[in-house]
């Protein structure tokens, strides 16, 4: 076995996956991916080939883990959208070709993620029907190359097919642009602390009411910070958002911090003797303290701050 270990998994090392064709390897992965919910396979780019699929098998249509092995790339041709076969074609082109930027070498590529319309049959309606569905790939690597992946495959919460991105361990993302056939930088998307805590939740199932006891809310903060999110991601209802944090491993990425646009609070500056002497004269003939502060253009809270403090009297009772 070599000592080179890039993304293994089980006993076997990424490139001793993709060249072998011991049958243990399935043995290996059923156990490895039995835990997951979603379909899997691993892909060989270079030779246009199946290593292996899961048993999760609703992303694969009616066709069992020997056939799709046997049909190859034949698989797609079967199961993809016709209009999404030469949108998948460049994006696996894409996927394969080393990062022209100049900073790529001190980075780290974490995984690919796009999506295309699978044929999905569906047994209860007797039909086949086109899904868009989510695929993750982490990349593995054969002497500094993409040869193959790792494939995790999920219903999108997209309506697109496409959005092609290749994610790194800086928490940026490249995301390639068809029509210019250009990669563009940006942001990863986050959860800030808070934002984790009321997700980690809903991921359960638990209900708002319940989350607030947890943490310590109103079910109002639970439903507040859920409608920012689902703005933020672009996505409509709780079930899109679940799908979302979880295909974009936001409850494991590291939190983030907000920033919001506060107003600015003017700094009160300090009354001479003269208006304190006025605003005493004031609050002896038992004007409101909102008239006063208004007459002299001073906050209300900065009055009653100065009475507390003793530096003005009042009388027993004042309007306020």
């Amino acid at each position: 076995m070599n000592n080179k270990q890039t993304n293994t998994i089980i006993s076997l090392t990424c490139e001793e996956m993709l060249l072998t064709d011991d049958e243990k390897i399935v043995v290996d992965m059923d156990s490895f991916f039995s835990a997951c919910m979603e379909s899997m396979y691993i892909i060989d780019l270079h030779k246009q080939r199946f290593i292996y699929l899961s048993n999760h098998d609703f992303f694969f249509g009616e066709y069992t883990r020997d056939e799709i092995i046997q049909m190859g790339y034949g698989f797609y041709e079967k199961t993809v959208h016709p209009k999404d076969r030469p949108l998948l074609m460049k994006i696996f082109e894409k996927i394969q070709q080393k990062p022209d930027t100049a900073d790529s070498q001190n980075r780290e590529v974490l995984y690919f993620a796009f999506t295309i319309r699978f044929a999905i049959y569906l047994e209860k309606k007797k039909t086949t029907e086109y899904m868009n569905v989510h695929h993750k790939l982490t990349p593995i690597f054969n002497n500094g190359e993409i040869q193959g992946g790792i494939c995790s495959l999920s219903l999108s919460e997209s309506e697109k097919s496409g959005n092609l991105r290749r994610y790194w361990n800086d928490n940026t993302f490249d995301e390639y642009v068809f029509k210019t056939e250009k990669w563009t930088t940006g942001q990863k998307e986050g959860l800030t602390k808070s934002e984790k805590n009321v997700m980690f939740w809903i991921m359960q199932g638990i209900t708002h009411t319940v989350i607030a006891a947890k943490l310590g809310i109103t079910p109002s903060g639970v439903n507040m910070i859920l409608k920012r999110l689902r703005k933020r991601f672009h996505v409509d209802t709780k079930a899109q958002l679940r799908t979302y944090v979880n295909i974009h491993s936001l409850l494991f990425s590291p939190a983030i911090g907000i920033t919001r646009n506060r107003k600015k609070t003017k700094k009160q500056k300090k009354v001479t003797p003269s208006v304190l002497e006025g605003i005493q004269n004031c609050l002896n003939q038992e004007q409101k303290v909102s008239s006063i502060a208004k007459h002299y253009n001073i906050s209300k809270s900065y009055i009653l701050k100065l009475i507390r403090e003793g530096k003005l009297s009042k009388k027993e009772k004042i309007t306020s």
